[in-house]
């Protein structure tokens, strides 16, 4: 019985083996047959230099998502879906800490006609000075913009108003 199982996988082996060098070069032939076609010119939207970013940059794969038990997520946008909808299942909202007349009041002003054009108060430099002065901590790390809460505190009264004027133009426009 061995003697009959050998012969055929040698030749199940053979074959695999041929089959992957068709492949290999089937491969080889496509990406040749691709790179003679690439020009970098501006008629062709610079197609070298696109395949030659295109081919430094790894490739990464993105394994299948199992969706349910028996079902798997395998194209991007399924994938896109099944995160979506992982995601709104975990993160719900907070429940709310207004009293119920604070949220009709807020409710009742987001859904009332041109709610956008009404007047906002305008914000006064003290309150930005009190903000500045109470509520930042000097010890905390910058932002994005790289400024830090000692270098707020140490505004003049003309830093001081020109964010203020920042701060009415945003809240204007």
């Amino acid at each position: 019985m061995a003697a009959n199982k050998s012969p055929t996988r040698q030749g199940y082996n053979k074959l695999a083996k041929e089959l992957k060098n068709l492949l290999h070069n089937l491969k080889n032939e496509g990406i040749q047959d691709y790179l003679k076609g690439l020009t970098p010119t501006e008629i062709t939207d610079y197609s070298l230099w696109k395949a030659t970013r295109n081919l430094k940059r790894p490739q990464q794969h993105i394994p299948p998502i199992r969706i349910n038990h028996n079902t798997w997520a395998r194209m991007d946008k399924q994938k896109a879906t099944a995160f979506a909808e992982h995601l709104a299942s975990v993160f719900q909202p907070l429940p709310s800490q207004l009293s119920v007349a604070e949220e009709e009041t807020i409710n009742n002003d987001l859904n009332a006609p041109h709610q956008t054009a009404l007047p906002m108060k305008k914000i006064r430099i003290n309150e930005v000075q009190n903000v500045i002065q109470y509520k930042i901590s000097p010890k905390k790390a910058p932002g994005y913009v790289l400024i830090t809460g000692k270098i707020l505190k140490e505004l003049s009264q003309k830093g001081l108003r020109a964010i203020t004027q920042i701060y009415n133009a945003i809240l204007q426009n």
